[in-house]
């Protein structure tokens, strides 16, 4: 072959051949910062009203009822008692003298007057002490009397009245109802009843008690 168609023939061989193109630029291998999602705000928890507790009421500090103790003299006692006729002592909420009494107590007063009762009237209440000649149960007395003056129930411990005086006297029949039921029961003085015994009896023979409360 001539040297002519050689070169004419690398000519063909060379020039078909597209040169090289350049490499698409690497894509970037870093992610493009994404925009920082905005915090939503914490909704605040809403705050629990609380409600005012009010106050329980204070307890009272004192029982509902007050302790009395009365020590006297009846006067005017008559010489002579009828068979099963007694002078009693009675220590009334109201009245004593009232046809509705609330009677508190009633007790049997000594040959010689003396008087001695407990009873248990309410809280910073007055009472009022009478005594009667008493023919018999539920009969009506013609001879009686009250105390004069203010008889208070309150204070801690108990209320000590001394010296109390009722003078008997003729008035029209009266009978004086029988003790309450729904109070404390009257009773010997606490003091009279840690002396001796035949202390207690020379000045109350015999005392009466209510009956106790009858539940509902």
């Amino acid at each position: 072959m001539s040297r002519l168609a050689l070169v004419a023939f690398a000519v063909a061989l060379f020039g078909c051949k597209e040169p090289p193109k350049d490499a698409p630029a690497a894509a970037s291998s870093v992610a493009p910062a994404s925009s920082p999602a905005a915090a939503a705000p914490a909704s605040a928890a809403p705050s629990a009203s609380v409600a005012a507790v009010p106050s329980a009421s204070a307890a009272p500090s004192h029982s509902p009822h007050c302790e009395v103790e009365v020590f006297g003299k009846v006067t005017n006692m008559p010489k002579n008692l009828q068979k099963g006729a007694e002078v009693v002592v009675f220590v009334a909420q109201n009245d004593c003298l009232a046809d509705d009494a609330q009677i508190l107590g009633h007790s049997e007063v000594g040959s010689d007057g003396n008087l001695v009762i407990e009873v248990f009237p309410k809280w910073g209440t007055d009472v009022t002490i009478c005594a009667a000649v008493v023919p018999g149960e539920g009969k009506p007395s013609v001879s009686y009397g009250k105390a004069k003056g203010k008889f208070h129930a309150e204070a801690e411990g108990e209320v000590t009245f001394n010296d109390v005086t009722i003078d008997l006297a003729p008035g029209k029949p009266h009978v004086f109802p029988k003790d309450a039921s729904d109070v404390p029961p009257s009773k010997m003085p606490s003091s009279m009843a840690s002396a001796a015994p035949s202390a207690a009896a020379s000045a109350a023979p015999s005392a009466k008690t209510a009956p106790p409360a009858k539940k509902p």
